[in-house]
Parts: structure tokens; C-alpha cells; sequence
């Protein structure tokens, strides 16, 4: 059963919690922590945002070299980012700002846009409507912060209980380095830091150096460590200037890895709906983690919001309370010896988190819901093979149909939420129904196709896909 599904309203629990037009995030974007060297994971899932054909069940696979999340179908490119074309101007002021700073800094390097394309695609909305977009691949070329042989590639982040975390920058991985404690390889000194930075030479030789000591460490005094972490699509001040951080003298909040994630499966539609940070702009939603942190501590006009009303609700059942707690074991054994699946697993073992880790570990819940689909499918193709054949001639009208769903789709639009569901019936063949409500199913769920019009023959990844209409169909006993 899903969590929080609404007919009634154009937005709903799924859609992180609004539209960017307004409501109760208009001016609360600052939710979400303010630095975080690596994305927060996962992103958007295209076939989730728009409605692709049955393989979207497969994990969006990272890539070996840069870490990031692939697009099934779609070359690419490290390091490579979508923008919409209307924004580049807006992009391009960003940049020069940035660039100004640097200047000011004695950098004489620059951060470049790297235009890699341009492209137009064209979508089908929930409501049957198409609509074109123009599109640039690009990718942000930061300055390199070296001095000497020695390159800056990231931050020492320490955890509630001590465990020291390393945050690389984009794109940057350090080879199975892990950090065992706050000492300085400068001083030798081990003593807790505000900051402690890591510096990679030419053989791959990492160092932790305190920022006390950066200067004799290098011999120059470093300048510009903020172009780390500086993201134009992310309103970045300074490296300490968090949400929750209340200077030396007050406070840091933080959550359970259980209240994270409770909060993460709800408003994500159970992990199908997460967004990402680096995707939040262009798809105009808002980014997951800014989300779950604004109704973790929420103030009163959000408080006021059916929204944070459906979240709460829905938090306080036992079905996702159960479902957080194997994320929450997915988390700590995620596979992998990446810096995201190191860091990961370091702070899913934590008893309390501050914002500053809530996107990576609120992430987990994209990644577990993809293992789930892709468990879920390779269950139903090793059982029940797909068949290289259609269910029956367009226009013949079907009758009980025993079939498992392999994916289910819920698409939002101004006439309601309308649900895509992928079936796959006793005898291989794969069906595809959209229908013109929202339908409780999930991935795995046996049902009776009680009657159907075959719509149209179809063709997905090389497999046949009939297309069904005025479909009436109910659970199997």
C-alpha cells in the first residue's frame, strides 16, 4: 500500500511537498545544508518525472570515474550537467561573479561553462498534452586550488560520535583513503577542528591538515578554499554559514537516522519521487533534503501547510516506520568502496545527525527504492521470461488477465494525478495502462485484469509492450 496519495489536489505528498510557485518553500529553500562537497546522491529519475516505459525499474548506475548517476539511453559524459536554455544568461552572471572573486583572491584561474550540446526535447504530459523544452548539456569547470605539488580536494567532516567522515570535492575520489582521526599530518597534533582540510600530491599521497597550519604546511598562505564547495545552483555563502549551526556559543539540531528517514519515504512517495540537489532547479521541484529538514523543524507557516499535515500523518504509521528501518539497514551496508558508499555507511551508524548530513542520508531512500524495483523485476523475468509477443490485435477487448505489476508511476498534473502501471501477465506478455486516477499498487503486487481494450502495440528496449485502455482491474485473492 502507498503512503499519503491524494486524488484530490494537483500536488501531492510525492512531489516533495510543493511547487515552486509559492506555497510554504517560498522562503524557506534554506532548509537544506549549505555545504556538501558531494551531491546528496540519487536525482531525479527521468522515467519517474515523465513516465518512460517498464525499464525504468533498472538503478540508475554511477559512473566508475565521476560518481554520477547515469540516464538509461543517454550518452554520458563526466562531470556533465542539463540546464534549461532560459537559464545560461542567469548561469552566466553567476559565473562572472564568482570569477570577480577569485580575482580578488590572486586566483588565476576561472571557473568555465563548458557548452556540450544543446537539444530539444519533447515531453507528454499526464493530461495527454505535449510540450517542447530547449535544453543545454554543459559542464562547470572549476579553478584547481593547488599550491606546489599539492592539490585541495576536499574536507574532514566528524560525525555526533567522533567518526570522521572525508567529503571530496565533485568528481574527486581518493582512492580508499579513509580518515581514522582529527589528527593534523602537519603538527601530529589530534584535537577536535572547526576545519580540516585534504590535500592530494602528484603520486596520490593524501594529507589532513588543519587549517591552522595550512600556511606552514604549504608555505603560502592558501586563498580561495571557498571555490571547493561553490555550486551555482546552490545559494553557498560560507563554509560555516549552515542551517542549524548557531555559533560557538549555542546550539546544533539534529534527528535520528529513523526521523530522517521516516520523513524521506513521505515525502518522496517511498523513495520513488526523491530529488536531488543538482536536479531540484531544473525539474522545478525542491530538493529532498531541503524538505525533510524544513518539516523536521518546521515553523508555524509550515506547520499551517496540508502538506506537513500529509507527512506527519503519515510518518506515525507502522508500515513506514517498518520500510525506514531497511532503508536504514541499506544504508549501513551499502555495497561499495566509493567515497558516497563509505560516507554513507559511516553515517547511517550515527544516533543523531545534524542538517549538514541529512541529504546523503535522506539519498539512501532512491537508492533502496531502485534495488527494490530492480529485486522486484529480475524476480518477475527469472519466474515468468518476457514473451516476444503482443496480448491480443488492437481493439480486441481482453478478459481476466492475471498479471504482476513491475512498475507503477504516480503523474501529477493540474486535471490530478494520473498513475502508469507496467504489467507483466502469467504467459510473459508485458502490458502498459494508464490510468486516469491514482491506484494504490506497487511494484510486485498480484492483480486481475478483469477487462481491457488492447489500445495499441508497442515497443520498449527491444520488448513488445501492448498497450491497454478502459482497463478494470482489482488485487488477486
Amino acid at each position: 500500500m502507498g503512503i499519503g496519495r491524494c486524488d484530490s489536489m494537483t500536488q501531492t505528498l510525492r512531489v516533495s511537498a510543493g511547487v515552486p510557485t509559492g506555497g510554504q518553500f517560498a522562503a524557506h529553500r534554506h532548509g537544506e545544508a549549505a555545504v556538501d562537497l558531494n551531491d546528496d546522491g540519487g536525482g531525479v529519475s527521468e522515467s519517474a518525472e515523465w513516465g518512460a516505459g517498464s525499464d525504468a525499474v533498472e538503478a540508475d548506475p554511477r559512473c566508475a570515474d565521476c560518481g554520477q548517476f547515469t540516464s538509461p539511453g543517454r550518452e554520458h559524459i563526466c562531470g556533465s550537467r542539463v540546464m534549461l536554455a532560459s537559464r545560461l544568461a542567469d548561469l552566466d552572471k553567476k559565473i562572472a561573479a564568482a570569477n570577480k572573486k577569485l580575482e580578488r583572491n590572486g586566483l588565476a584561474e576561472r571557473f568555465e561553462i563548458e557548452i556540450l550540446g544543446q537539444r530539444t526535447e519533447t515531453r507528454t504530459a499526464a493530461d495527454g498534452s505535449q510540450y517542447s523544452r530547449d535544453l543545454i548539456d554543459y559542464r562547470l569547470n572549476k579553478p584547481e586550488v593547488k599550491i606546489g605539488d599539492w592539490e585541495f580536494v576536499g574536507r574532514l567532516d566528524v560525525l555526533a560520535d567522533g567518526t570522521p567522515i572525508a567529503v571530496t570535492k565533485p568528481g574527486a575520489e581518493l582512492g580508499g583513503y579513509r580518515p581514522t582521526e582529527q589528527r593534523c599530518d602537519h603538527c601530529g597534533t589530534l584535537r577536535a577542528r572547526k576545519s580540516t582540510y585534504l590535500l592530494r600530491d602528484s603520486s596520490g599521497d593524501v594529507k589532513q591538515v588543519g587549517s591552522n597550519c595550512l600556511e606552514a604546511f604549504t608555505g603560502i598562505e592558501p586563498r580561495g578554499l571557498w571555490s571547493l564547495e561553490w555550486d551555482p545552483d546552490v545559494d553557498i555563502k560560507e563554509a560555516d554559514d549552515e542551517p542549524g549551526s548557531y555559533g560557538s556559543g549555542g546550539w546544533e539540531r539534529s534527528a535520528s537516522p529513523e526521523e530522517i528517514l521516516t520523513m524521506a519515504l513521505a515525502v518522496t512517495d517511498e523513495g520513488r519521487s526523491y530529488v536531488s540537489r543538482s536536479n531540484a532547479e531544473m525539474y522545478g521541484r525542491y530538493a529532498t533534503s531541503g524538505v525533510v529538514t524544513t518539516y523536521l523543524w518546521p515553523d508555524q507557516h509550515t506547520r499551517d501547510s496540508e502538506e506537513y499535515r500529509q507527512a506527519v500523518a503519515a510518518i506515525r504509521s507502522d508500515e513506514i516506520k517498518e520500510m525506514a528501518a531497511e532503508v536504514l539497514d541499506f544504508a549501513k551496508m551499502m555495497e561499495g568502496e566509493s567515497d558516497y558508499a563509505a560516507n554513507m555507511r559511516d553515517i547511517a551508524r550515527q544516533e543523531a545527525i545534524t542538517p549538514r548530513h541529512i541529504g546523503m542520508l535522506a539519498s539512501a531512500v532512491s537508492g533502496w527504492r531502485r534495488s527494490k524495483e530492480k529485486q522486484v523485476k529480475e524476480a518477475i523475468a527469472k519466474a515468468n521470461p518476457p514473451r516476444d509477443a503482443y496480448l491480443a490485435p488492437v481493439g480486441e477487448r481482453v478478459r481476466r488477465v492475471p498479471a504482476t505489476v513491475t512498475k507503477a508511476l504516480y503523474l501529477d498534473s493540474f486535471y490530478g494525478t494520473k498513475t502508469m502501471l507496467i504489467f507483466r501477465d502469467n504467459d510473459g506478455h508485458e502490458l502498459k495502462w494508464m490510468a486516469s486516477s491514482a491506484m494504490d499498487f506497487n511494484e510486485g503486487d498480484k492483480v486481475m485484469i478483469q477487462a481491457a481494450t488492447v489500445k495499441e502495440h508497442g515497443e520498449w528496449n527491444g520488448t513488445k509492450q501492448t498497450v491497454l485502455t478502459r482497463a478494470k482491474l482489482e488485487e488477486a485473492v
